[in-house]
């Protein structure tokens, strides 16, 4: 008895028909998934469940799908880079193994969640990567989360194994662009039916439907020193998408650089409208992805935007990212000297990690460094980061660079920043990142 299988088999038959069903109707992927999960959860009842899609890197969570999980929690996901160690499931596709975590709450892969994990009562969780039908390749994770702190049982292990084809016969379809139909064709479908698709992204930047929404720069005493612009998809159907549910797709199909573009302009002609009469102008901080510095057009674009738009060049300050994708970096750099000496400031995004080191201090000219949010999680209680947020501090001052530190969250991280000599800030403190409307209503206040 103890070696039966708890799947029963015609019941899974008949959802593998319902499934396909439904692709064949043109169901999105994120329909189609909703409905497992919906039946895990049926047979769990104290479970959470999701399927995070990953891009074709194994770096990043792509999509979350789940009916149940909270949506900040799961934009956090999708905003941290998949490591061994960056919670349950980043774990599972970092080792391609089956990976079961009894106490969230103390276990060291959930350090960098652990501050918005605590408000929810979730307290074990256990992810399975899924494999591609097509090419093997981790596409997915799936996962259970459990009120109780528990070891998963033999039923959910076997559920999940037994599924785990099924799940990925419907993400391989949608993801590489093919659809089951009556007659055995594959025919494209991620132009209809997948909406992060090239297509809707096209159509979006195409429909103006990308907008920059600003967050505050302030100083010491909480006056407003400029913004950040951020970009977001304000979708036809899902209402308003922050970076990690687009950029990532955008991205490895080249068409992140248009998205850039667009929100460069847009938020350059709504800070001139601020600017007018101010008798301190806002300086406005954009994202330049390394994609897009490469570009043959892209000193050309940024004078066009300035002309166009009436910006000032010393009120554009342009947040250079993804370092360590730049692989020329002399032209780079001669792009950056070229922009700096018009009077555009450079700042030097993600400050303090990995691939945002002291060697592009030397290489770029560098007008701003902003310090990585991630030093800003333990800073009032580990000396460790403490000392090295200190000792940025003080390198940047002997280097005539300024300093932006994001990330801040509570008071007691602000006073602590102040102690130690930091001018500018940036976090959720102060300010979430909010539409133009929002914004006008805050310098009003202010």
């Amino acid at each position: 008895m103890d070696n039966q299988s708890v799947i029963n088999s015609d019941d899974f038959f008949a959802r593998y028909i319902q499934i396909t069903e439904d692709m064949k109707k043109g169901h999105t992927m994120e329909q189609v998934l909703e409905k497992i999960l919906a039946y895990f959860e049926s047979e769990f009842t104290d479970t959470l469940c999701t399927i995070m899609v990953v891009n074709k890197d194994q770096t990043r969570f792509l999509n979350i799908i789940s009916t149940t999980f909270p949506e900040d929690l799961a934009d956090l996901f999708k905003a941290v880079k998949i490591y061994e160690g960056s919670g349950t499931c980043g774990t599972a596709v970092a080792t391609n193994q089956l990976v079961v975590t009894k106490d969230i709450k103390s276990d060291t892969k959930w350090k960098a969640y652990r501050h918005i994990i605590k408000q929810y009562p979730i307290s074990s969780c256990w992810s399975k990567p899924i494999y591609s039908a097509i090419n093997n390749r981790v596409v997915a994770t799936f996962a259970m989360y459990t009120k109780e702190e528990r070891d998963p049982t033999k039923k959910e292990l076997e559920m999940i194994n037994g599924y785990h084809d099924l799940i990925s016969l419907v993400i391989s379809q949608y993801l590489f662009s093919t659809e089951v139909l009556n007659d055995g064709s594959v025919p494209n479908i991620l132009g209809t039916n997948s909406e992060m698709s090239v297509a809707s992204i096209r159509n979006g930047i195409n429909d103006q439907e990308f907008e920059p929404y600003f967050q505050p720069i302030v100083n010491k005493d909480r006056s407003i020193y400029g913004v950040e612009a951020l970009a977001r998809w304000n979708h036809p159907m899902k209402g308003i998408l922050s970076p990690p549910h687009f950029v990532e797709f955008a991205e490895e199909y080249d068409i992140i650089d248009e998205i850039d573009k667009l929100i460069i302009r847009k938020a350059c002609e709504k800070v001139v409208k601020l600017n007018e009469g101010r008798e301190k102008p806002l300086y406005l901080s954009v994202n330049v992805s390394a994609k897009h510095l490469a570009l043959h057009d892209f000193v050309s674009f940024i004078e066009q935007t300035i002309d166009e738009t009436g910006f000032v060049y010393h009120h554009l300050c342009l947040e250079i990212t993804e370092t360590h994708l730049i692989s020329d970096m002399e032209s780079v750099s001669n792009k950056l000297l070229y922009l700096k000496e018009l009077g555009v400031r450079i700042y030097l995004d993600d400050f303090g990690i990995a691939y945002s080191s002291l060697h592009y201090l030397k290489k770029f000219p560098v007008s701003s460094i902003k310090i990585d949010r991630s030093f800003m999680e333990d800073i009032t209680q580990n000396f460790i980061d403490k000392e090295i947020y200190e000792t940025i501090i003080h390198l940047a001052k002997n280097l005539n660079i300024q300093v932006i530190t994001e990330g801040i969250e509570t008071p007691d991280q602000f006073e602590l920043l102040i102690e130690l000599d930091a001018n500018l800030f940036q976090g959720y403190l102060f300010s979430k990142p909010i539409p133009f409307e929002e914004l006008e209503g805050y310098l009003l206040a202010q």
